[in-house]
């Protein structure tokens, strides 16, 4: 037909009106949008469960390895006893001192047993990207006071600034943790797993001030 060269196509196309040109855009709430939103800490599962029985055996093999370690084979069994360990304190006044530093180091071994099995539940899925997971505050509170010893250590022995580098290990979980709020990136998921996360940090927070302060305390005995 004649008419069929004069064909004009419509305004509109067959998918749907345009957006630019006063269509309806595609609603922020749709299926495809909602993949980059947090999601809630899955439940405690039983591979959660394996994870937390290996690291109790782990945290008992910790502490029969410090006190081996501190103070020679036999003696955890000596300081289960209340009797021996009143009479040791009461002959050696100074043994206190040893005896909190000991608790401070079993404290600073389960810190780091409990860590590591907060990794490994913290990167099973369904979580958020590797990337999203590592600043999670329950995260940062995990990873920043090793972060910071690192660092401390660098400035001591490196930039000959030990006192600055003392700074940065015992305030490295709450200045890591403001850093997050200043930056606006304090975004904790809600569940078991960040809220444990940030559980361990201030117990890191706290043991590097406990263990710093009994060393301190410990050196001037002895001199």
């Amino acid at each position: 037909m004649s008419g069929d060269s004069n064909f004009q196509p419509p305004d509109t196309p067959p998918d749907g009106p345009c957006p630019a040109e006063g269509g309806e855009a595609p609603s922020p709430d749709a299926p495809e949008r909602r993949s980059n939103e947090p999601v809630v800490d899955r439940r405690f599962d039983l591979v959660d469960g394996l994870i937390v029985v290996a690291a109790v055996a782990a945290s008992v093999a910790a502490v029969r390895f410090v006190a081996k370690l501190h103070f020679g084979p036999g003696v955890l069994e000596k300081y289960l006893d209340p009797s021996f360990l009143r009479r040791t304190l009461a002959r050696h006044p100074e043994f206190a001192t040893q005896t909190a530093l000991f608790v401070s180091r079993v404290i600073t071994w389960l810190l780091t047993v409990w860590s590591l099995a907060f990794v490994l539940v913290r990167v099973r899925k369904p979580r958020l990207d590797l990337e999203s997971t590592a600043w999670l505050p329950g995260s940062v509170g995990v990873w920043a006071t090793p972060a910071g010893g690192v660092l401390g250590l660098i400035f001591a022995a490196v930039g000959g600034a030990p006192r600055l580098g003392f700074l940065i290990y015992v305030s490295a979980v709450p200045a890591a943790w403001v850093w997050l709020g200043v930056t606006r990136q304090w975004r904790p998921v809600d569940g078991w797993i960040d809220r444990s996360g940030r559980v361990l940090g201030v117990g890191w927070w706290l043991s590097v001030w406990v263990h710093s302060g009994l060393g301190m305390v410990n050196a001037l005995q002895r001199a």
